[in-house]
């Protein structure tokens, strides 16, 4: 039986777009990538389809969009794009590396992005557009909203809930059964041992607000 081609195109062309191009390139090989949509030209192999405004001329229904697009801050400006795609009629494909670790009962949401050596635990929840990336770990229980991305390395002890527009730096950690709400950057190694109810910058172990 012939095995079916899903094409695709890729947002972005920066190092965090060849790590997902490396990705399918290797485990998804029913999956066609047509080229990237990109501010400029890059030096890839891929071919250049033009920027975020050349793709009004193009067919939503001859392909899938591949958010490639990192995140280092609130993702609030990704989500503009986002949603201005959707509501073009574009659909977005979620990319998720064969050498993670997935529960059954754990759910993925639309167009999240998850790299190599991730464990997501039993029963948790991934939102919508995140980024899962190189060995971060969700324990089990743990719900993740829409637009969070997870740096390398960063944990989530069990029973964690983090909101939407999230950024938790490399190795960062998240106490168990502790909350973040929505619009928190937790910069790389920030231990955060009690709930965040308040947007902002953290930093330090524990990690404590640096900003107004």
């Amino acid at each position: 039986m012939k095995r079916r081609v899903e094409k695709v195109v890729i947002l972005g062309a920066g190092g965090h777009s060849k790590v997902i191009q490396n990705i399918i390139y290797r485990d998804y090989p029913e999956i066609e990538i047509l080229g990237y949509i990109d501010r400029e030209r890059r030096k890839i192999e891929l071919s250049y389809l033009g920027t975020d405004e050349d793709i009004a001329n193009l067919n939503p229904k001859h392909f899938k969009l591949v958010m490639g697009i990192g995140q280092v801050d609130y993702g609030i400006d990704k989500k503009k794009l986002i949603d201005k795609l959707l509501s073009m009629g574009f659909e977005f494909l979620s990319i998720i590396s064969k050498k993670s670790i997935i529960a059954k009962s754990s759910t993925i949401g639309c167009g999240t992005v998850v790299l190599d050596q991730v464990v997501i635990n039993v029963d948790s929840q991934i939102g919508d557009f995140c980024i899962l990336n190189t060995g971060c770990i969700v324990e089990h229980d743990c719900f993740v909203g829409n637009f969070v991305h997870l740096a390398p390395r960063a944990t989530l002890s069990g029973g964690v809930r983090i909101g939407n527009h999230c950024f938790l730096g490399a190795g960062s950690v998240v106490k168990h059964y502790v909350s973040i709400c929505d619009n928190v950057i937790v910069g790389a190694g920030g231990v955060v041992v009690k709930n965040i109810d308040v947007s902002g910058v953290y930093v330090g172990v524990p990690a404590k607000r640096v900003n107004d």
